[in-house]
């Protein structure tokens, strides 16, 4: 029985015999395996199973594998990096080595990773220490905490403005920049506008809980509560800025027991103001006695403030002041002073109203550097006691200080240690006066004069070659006590060997007694929008050392948004007239009005000598032309030549609103410019402006050759005053550089005619 289960009949035999042929006898030729010998034996089922399982194995190997050897002798690989398809393969790491990571990123590249995912988000938040808010509501829903937990700086003064951001005027403060919300006579309502002090309060003790670790702080219109709260909660708080600051609101000072840089912003003149007497400043030298550095802008007090914080903040080593209101003899107080070793006044009308005895005008022992930013001169009282109470001082920096003629830099003679010297923008200091004074400081190293740059027209890197040939000289020959005369004949000799003789002599001569007699200078660019005002512009003022640039298009906005003047939020160019009659008509009575708005400006330029740039497509030549004609006119008292323009019907811009009071002073210099562009140019840059302009609040272009069709109208009429003695420029992209050098010679042409007509006493528009 057991023979007749397992015997198999002859077809079932030929038909395993052909299937083993067919599998086991037929091996992978990538095999190394040696093939199986045939057994001519026939095997029964029992003998394939159980006797030879080992060549079983090894062909299933080898159908799927290919090289069964092989996978037996090699264990499979496992790799230390688990397979995680598209997971996030950062998430194993720790928060401390992700920032440390993200820590080692450039700045630029630190914004787009926090865009990666909400954990990276979360981390670079924790890596940012400074943050200017702009929008309160951040602060008062804990927003900028939760967001940033580790800020040092903070910046709170943008958020507490309340402003309308689409208006088309910004105020700019040399804190702040902040859109201004014109409607009617209304300017700018601080009461109005900014966020009520409690909020503000709040604000501060949410920021205080915090942010322990807050090093600065920046914040306006906070109470004595709101500093208290910041003071107990941020111990390591060390510097403090205080806008529309009061006395009550430094009581909370006394609580900062670390703070070391403190900066009083008490007054801003247009924008808020607020009072800082000798009580608040006594009461912040008694509270803040580790003071290094104080500014105090827009603040009030007198001798007794000063002084007291001379005597409690000994550490004290840099007091600035900015547009202060300091009663007269305050300035004595600074002996008291004894580690003060910066001074500076910056934007100051003036330095002192009484200076008092001599004697009682001391020197601060350990002064070092004197610094004079955008200040009045011109008192020489004040300004004697200020060099006397610095005279000690090894750095003294003059920069754009009005005022500073030869006679009252004399007065810094009394400074005899001074080491360096720096002048900027100072243009009526000549040679003369400047010589008088450097030759008596023995110990002078450095000199720095900047001002009446690229006047004579030699470039810059000669102008360094003459300047070094003339030291050489005055070195080697020992010439070192010279005469103005001697030291001027030496370097038109140097000019004169290197190129640049007789007429860049006489240019360097008449650009001096320019500056000395302090003629007044009108430089008028006008011309279409994208002609290259505001370029052309830009290149005067560099050249010449022109700081005062108006444009019309802010006098237009301003007239539009805060007066009652006729004007159209629209341009000119952007609107559709019948004729182009009508656009000329409207376009000249627009330039009439912003010639109003322009005549305090003015007045105030030829007062004061001082020379100005006035660019925009809001001016109309024909203006000037009818001021030649009154110039002309034999009937005509000598205070009307000092007008630059007077339309008919309209009072001069040199006349004051009180009868009789006129501008006295050198005629003024008024050279107008009409600006022309080639049409393939100007057509491409109005193209370009235009695409620019769709996305406007205030207007949408709608029929772009109608623009500039009215464009070209205009341009056409503003180059229709080249027959009638104007000048016109034309300018394009392959010769603008020339251009601007024929102009800057043209410009120094036009000021020497007017000198001279200036030294005749006859106005002169050139």
């Amino acid at each position: 029985m057991f023979k007749m289960r397992f015997r198999r009949s002859e077809s079932e035999k030929a038909e395993e015999d052909k299937e083993h042929e067919t599998t086991a006898f037929k091996p992978d030729p990538r095999s190394p395996l040696r093939p199986l010998k045939l057994n001519r034996r026939s095997a029964s089922w029992s003998d394939t199973w159980l006797k030879n399982t080992t060549s079983l194995k090894n062909v299933v190997i080898a159908m799927h594998l290919g090289s069964p050897r092989e996978s037996r002798l090699k264990p499979p690989q496992k790799t230390l990096v688990p397979e995680l398809g598209n997971s996030d393969r950062t998430a194993q790491l720790s928060d401390q080595i992700l920032l440390k990571i993200l820590g080692k990123l450039p700045e630029m590249d630190r914004k787009p990773s926090s865009m990666v995912c909400k954990r990276w988000l979360s981390l670079q938040g924790r890596l940012v220490r400074s943050a200017k808010v702009k929008d309160w509501s951040f602060v008062e829903s804990g927003r900028v905490i939760s967001r940033f937990p580790n800020l040092t700086q903070v910046d709170l003064v943008p958020g507490s403005l309340i402003s309308d951001r689409n208006s088309g005027i910004l105020l700019n403060n040399c804190a702040f920049s902040v859109p201004v919300a014109c409607s009617g006579h209304r300017v700018f309502e601080v009461d109005c506008d900014l966020v009520p002090g409690e909020v503000v309060d709040r604000g501060l003790s949410e920021l205080g809980s915090g942010c322990p670790n807050l090093k600065k702080l920046v914040v306006i219109g906070a109470s004595e509560l709101g500093l208290l709260s910041v003071a107990e909660e941020c111990p390591t708080l060390q510097e403090l800025e205080l806008h529309k600051c009061n006395d009550n609101l430094l009581r909370g000072i006394a609580a900062c027991e670390n703070l070391q840089v403190l900066k009083l912003v008490a007054n801003v003149e247009g924008l808020y103001g607020s009072v800082v007497s000798d009580i608040g400043l006594t009461i912040l030298a008694q509270g803040c006695t580790r003071l290094v550095k104080l500014e105090l802008s827009g603040c009030e007090g007198s001798f007794d403030g000063i002084k007291a914080i001379g005597q409690c903040c000994q550490m004290l080593e840099e007091l600035s002041f900015c547009d202060h209101r300091m009663d007269g003899g305050w300035l004595a107080a600074l002996s008291y002073c004894e580690n003060l070793k910066t001074l500076r006044f910056q934007s100051c009308k003036r330095i002192e109203v009484v200076p008092g005895p001599d004697e009682y005008l001391g020197a601060c022992p350990a002064l070092e550097n004197l610094h004079l930013q955008k200040c009045q001169l011109r008192d020489k009282g004040s300004v004697r006691a200020l060099f006397m109470v610095c005279a000690a001082a090894k750095e003294i920096v003059f920069q754009d200080c009005w005022g500073l003629d030869n006679d009252m830099f004399r007065l810094a003679s009394i400074c005899r240690r001074v080491t360096f010297l720096s002048l900027e923008g100072c243009s009526l200091l000549t040679t003369e006066g400047l010589e008088s004074v450097i030759l008596s400081w023995k110990e002078l190293e450095g000199l720095r004069v900047v001002s009446c740059n690229g006047f004579v027209q030699i470039p810059n890197h000669i102008s360094i070659k003459i300047a070094l040939d003339l030291k050489k000289l005055l070195v080697d020959n020992s010439l070192l006590d010279v005469s103005q005369s001697d030291l001027e004949d030496n370097l038109f000799k140097i000019m004169e060997q290197r190129g640049y003789a007789e007429d860049y002599v006489k240019r360097y001569r008449m650009m001096t007694r320019f500056h000395h007699q302090r003629v007044p200078l009108v430089i008028i660019v006008c011309g279409t929008s994208c002609v290259g005002k505001s370029t052309i512009a830009a290149q005067i003022s560099q050249r010449f050392n022109l700081p005062n640039v108006m444009q019309t298009d802010v006098v237009y906005e301003l007239l539009r948004t805060s007066t009652d003047a006729p004007l159209a939020s629209t341009p000119i160019w952007a609107r559709n007239f019948s004729s182009s009659e009508e656009l000329i008509t409207e376009f000249c009575r627009e330039c009439r009005v912003v010639r109003k708005g322009l005549a305090g400006d003015l007045k105030k330029a030829l007062k004061d000598g001082k020379p100005i740039i006035i660019e925009g497509i809001h001016l109309d030549p024909n203006i000037f032309l009818m001021y030649e004609e009154k110039t002309n006119s034999p009937d005509l008292n000598s205070s009307t030549n000092q007008h630059v323009s007077s339309e008919k019907g309209q009072a001069p811009a040199s006349v004051s609103e009180n009868k009789g009071e006129t501008v006295k002073g050198p005629d003024p210099i008024v050279i107008p410019l009409v600006l022309n562009m080639a049409k393939f140019d100007h057509q491409a840059l109005l193209e370009e402006g235009i695409s620019s302009c769709t996305c406007s609040d205030r207007w949408q272009v709608q029929d772009t050759d109608k623009l500039i069709s009215n464009v070209k109208t205009i341009q056409e009429y503003l180059h229709s005053f080249d027959s009638k003695g104007l000048t016109v420029l034309n300018l394009s992209a392959a010769t603008f550089a020339q251009k601007l050098d024929w102009l800057h010679g043209y410009l120094l042409e036009r000021i020497e005619q007017g000198m001279q007509s200036a030294s005749s006493g006859k106005g002169q528009l050139v």
